[in-house]
């Protein structure tokens, strides 16, 4: 199963890697993304190292590679109604983000990365699937501990999907 997210950016020059793993680890998060320069350039899978601290079992490694596909694109207002607009008003660019169900830690690290740029670049979450929009960094807060739990549940069941971390490439 699919899933898509968005995020409405109004400062997606300040997304950094450097920040978002401080952002990340101040959440209890051991997560670091793939290094680039300018991250609105890419497009593709972007590939997280995550270390799951928050797992009390044996797992099969020390530390997984997770992602998902991004796609960035200027923001149209005319794209959208009124409303939204209204809503997302001064956005610069949207990040489309598509995780699936092939490896566990996918919508983990794209809920923490939405929170990221939503904090530090000015972003709205919307999700689609609800047609909610997340201003409110406690109801992504919520997202996350939903998130978290799961795995822990896949996790006792020994359920994950893992991936090894072997490097960048």
């Amino acid at each position: 199963m699919s899933k898509d997210y968005n995020v409405f950016l109004k400062n997606p020059e300040d997304i950094k890697a450097t920040d978002f793993e401080t952002f990340s680890y101040k959440l209890g998060y051991f997560i670091r993304v793939y290094p680039l320069d300018n991250y609105t350039e890419h497009s593709g899978f972007l590939p997280f190292n995550l270390y799951l601290n928050f797992i009390d079992r044996v797992l099969p490694y020390d530390s997984f590679v997770s992602g998902f596909e991004v796609f960035f694109t200027d923001y149209n207002s005319q794209d959208y109604d009124g409303e939204f607009s209204d809503l997302v008003k001064n956005s610069k660019c949207v990040l489309m983000m598509s995780v699936s169900d092939t490896d566990s830690l996918e919508e983990l690290s794209a809920l923490i990365w939405a929170k990221y740029l939503c904090e530090y670049c000015g972003g709205v979450l919307y999700d689609p699937q609800t047609d909610t929009l997340f201003y409110d960094s406690s109801k992504i807060d919520a997202l996350i501990y939903e998130q978290r739990t799961e795995l822990i549940k896949l996790a006792a069941r020994n359920a994950l999907k893992l991936h090894e971390f072997t490097g960048w490439k």
